[in-house]
């Protein structure tokens, strides 16, 4: 809801701008030092390249959401 919100905004402004909501699970960072995932093999921690190279992906396709891992498109 958020995201077509903040998209409609930004196509009113102008149409080459646009928006992807980038939703992943914990990245392996200092930040979730310690983590533990208690479904590693559908839930995993995930690494900071792979994040970072879906999330250049899904700029760059212009899509509206991102979730990851794949597993939280069905949850």
């Amino acid at each position: 809801m958020i995201i077509s919100i903040l998209g409609a905004e930004f196509r009113n402004r102008s149409k080459n701008l646009h928006v992807t909501l980038v939703c992943p699970y914990y990245i392996n960072t200092a930040m979730f030092n310690g983590v533990k995932s208690s479904s590693p093999l559908v839930l995993p921690i995930l690494s900071v390249d792979y994040v970072a190279d879906r999330t250049i992906d899904a700029i760059e396709t212009n899509t509206g959401a991102l979730y990851l891992p794949r597993f939280c498109y069905f949850t």
